[in-house]
């Protein structure tokens, strides 16, 4: 294959870059498009994108059913736990509250919280099940990140 830009008094140019296009031409005369490596690769990537395209569409029947089960049951929805070295207030709520907020820098309301027996961890409640994801998936990413010695359970 050998490449050369067009002519002046043919010049092709691409609208989003105003450059110069170049053309590709078979110097092969037996080569086919069957065989060419662009198609090949292109059919390649087709491919892979139909795969991945099935795949993503498995994936969300399977979290739409999983939702739907644990949806079935109220409190395990919207129930975490948060535990380790959690700030000192008497207020289960409110140090919950002061977590998810500062902590996480997410603003979802504690609906309902309290003190563990063993007194190092509190139990709340958020208002829903995507409340409940969204504050799983911001702690793993921030408590990790900063080390933190708070740990969410669920």
């Amino acid at each position: 294959i050998t490449s050369r830009p067009q002519d002046e008094a043919h010049k092709n140019t691409h609208a989003s870059s105003n450059q110069p296009t170049t053309q590709f031409h078979f110097s092969d005369k037996n080569r086919t498009l069957e065989n060419d490596p662009r198609c090949q690769i292109t059919l390649n990537l087709t491919n892979t994108v139909d795969y991945l395209t099935n795949d993503v569409r498995m994936w969300k029947e399977i979290a739409n059913i999983l939702r739907d089960i644990v949806a079935n049951d109220s409190v395990s929805a919207r129930t975490l736990k948060f535990e380790g070295t959690l700030p000192p207030y008497d207020d289960a709520q409110y140090t919950a509250q002061v977590i998810i907020n500062e902590k996480l820098g997410v603003r979802i309301p504690v609906v309902n919280a309290t003190w563990n027996a063993d007194n190092t961890s509190i139990t709340f409640q958020v208002a829903s099940l995507d409340d409940k994801i969204y504050l799983i998936r911001t702690a793993k990413n921030k408590l990790e990140r900063i080390k933190s010695k708070i740990i969410l359970t669920f």
